[in-house]
């Protein structure tokens, strides 16, 4: 399967990954290096749990893309932090997380798709 942009869906124009679930919720919630696990693998003959180190599950994107979602990742992690802190959020606040967690799924299901090199035939 040819590497797509998880956000653009094309071909990415340079060399980059995307931590779909960012580096530093990952190092907030515990050891960057744990293994998870992510599903059933689709693409062998005999159907397994796949798993990573967390800090390894990326996805191909393309840098300018990748660099375009970056803001929402900062002030995303300063709505988290806050939460966190028990401090109250705004309705925007709210609403841009709300994107975020759009962008997250989104991209998750991208990858379970990627990661099983398209097994359901996607055009994507």
């Amino acid at each position: 399967m040819k590497k797509f942009c998880v956000f653009c869906g094309k071909v990415p124009d340079k060399k980059n990954k995307e931590h779909i679930l960012p580096r530093w919720l990952i190092e907030y919630t515990g050891d960057p290096k744990r293994t998870i696990s992510l599903g059933l693998r689709w693409d062998c003959e005999e159907p397994g749990m796949r798993t990573f180190p967390f800090n390894h599950f990326t996805v191909p994107a393309c840098t300018q893309c990748n660099e375009a979602h970056s803001s929402l990742e900062g002030i995303t992690k300063a709505i988290i932090c806050k939460i966190f802190n028990n401090e109250p959020v705004t309705d925007i606040e709210i609403s841009t997380l709300l994107d975020w967690f759009d962008k997250v799924r989104v991209g998750l299901w991208l990858a379970m798709h990627y990661l099983n090199k398209n097994y359901l035939g996607l055009s994507l």
